[in-house]
């Protein structure tokens, strides 16, 4: 539980390694520049965020199609469905606010972020695979 008693989600070991499994899958078919779980703390729910400047390019459309075909594809990607993931272009706010406190270069990590201000916002839990 939280402070204010409501209980939190748990991102699970299984939506962990999906996501990650999501991202190095996803790397042979566009340009990933960041790939995270947040936890939503209104809605008190995992989202997986994708940060692409292929956003801007090929428009979002063509880019959850390619994420849902990865999702159809891929049977080692598990636990996650399109309507937990959100593709973003790299200047939206929450990417822009992330790579204030962090970068991990190309590379494709698990660095937890719990009940931390970043420039005057609260980020409840996060974990990052990539920051570019």
């Amino acid at each position: 539980m939280d402070q204010e008693g409501m209980v939190v989600a748990h991102l699970t070991d299984e939506l962990i390694q999906s996501g990650e499994q999501l991202t190095i899958y996803l790397d042979n078919k566009m340009i990933i520049k960041a790939s995270m779980w947040i936890l939503e703390r209104e809605s008190n729910s995992w989202k997986f965020v994708i940060g692409t400047p292929e956003v801007t390019t090929k428009g979002p459309r063509k880019i959850y199609s390619t994420v849902q075909a990865a999702l159809e594809k891929n049977h080692s990607i598990s636990g996650i469905t399109l309507s937990d993931i959100a593709v973003v272009s790299m200047v939206s706010p929450i990417i822009s606010l992330m790579k204030v406190a962090i970068s991990t270069g190309k590379a494709i990590q698990r660095l937890r972020f719990t009940r931390t201000t970043i420039n005057g916002f609260f980020v409840e839990d996060a974990l990052i695979y990539r920051m570019q």
